[in-house]
């Protein structure tokens, strides 16, 4: 859309206000990064006159300025595709509420999937222990593990904690000793965090959402938290 001023016209632009913060208003909309540009000479359907700066807006002079409000400028932005976060008692409930909150919003692919379970009360790390066999069992995706274990052991004071992030195949080099080494305490406490990405965003009728929702349905770990990041959102372990 193209406004233009002329001197015959005054109205149109100022209705009423002073011309000095009519160009005040026009300064500093221009400085916020609005997309409206003032030249001192008509844009045609060939050319586009170069765009005045802030400071040169404010000093000019009102009736000699053509503003022009670029066509796209008037459309809405993107919608933002915010990451979805389910949980379930079971692999299958926490699987199905996310297969149902993606096809509730405008998802179409996604990204990475993060998975999170805790160790139960009295169970030690089984329930780690299940979640970690899952990614023995998706070699087409990349994955990386972040884990938190404390533990305590009676008749002794204190107790050891382990917050650890970084690639499975490091993870594996110390998971049995160190699950080993926790699953000796009398009090254990901890969860384990699988950053799933695949080497294409899937949809969920692919054929490497079924691969990932067979695998983890089949292991079944408990309690489970699964986070889907849309394709194009910037990565992130956490909730939106």
């Amino acid at each position: 859309m193209e406004l233009h001023h002329h001197t015959n016209q005054p109205r149109d632009l100022t209705r009423g206000r002073p011309k000095a913060e009519v160009l005040s208003a026009l300064a500093t909309a221009v400085r916020d990064g609005q997309r409206i540009a003032a030249s001192l000479t008509a844009p045609t359907a060939e050319t586009t006159p170069q765009q005045l700066a802030a400071t040169e807006i404010e000093g000019a002079e009102l009736d000699a300025l053509y503003l022009r409000v670029p066509a796209d400028s008037t459309q809405p932005p993107p919608k933002e595709l915010r990451r979805i976060t389910v949980e379930g008692e079971t692999a299958g409930t926490a699987l199905g509420k996310l297969r149902d909150a993606v096809a509730d919003s405008d998802i179409s692919e996604i990204a990475a999937l993060t998975v999170t379970a805790n160790a139960g009360a009295g169970q030690g790390t089984a329930n780690l222990r299940t979640l970690g066999y899952c990614a023995s069992q998706l070699p087409r995706f990349e994955c990386s593990i972040t884990a938190s274990l404390q533990a305590e052991f009676d008749g002794l004071a204190g107790g050891i904690t382990a917050d650890l992030a970084g690639g499975i195949a490091d993870w594996r080099r110390i998971e049995q000793a160190l699950l080993a080494l926790a699953d000796l305490g009398s009090a254990v406490g901890g969860s384990l965090t699988m950053r799933l990405t695949p080497p294409a965003p899937i949809a969920v009728d692919s054929n490497d959402w079924e691969q990932f929702r067979s695998v983890v349905a089949n292991n079944n770990p408990v309690a489970l938290r699964i986070e889907a990041e849309p394709a194009g959102s910037a990565p992130s372990g956490g909730e939106q």
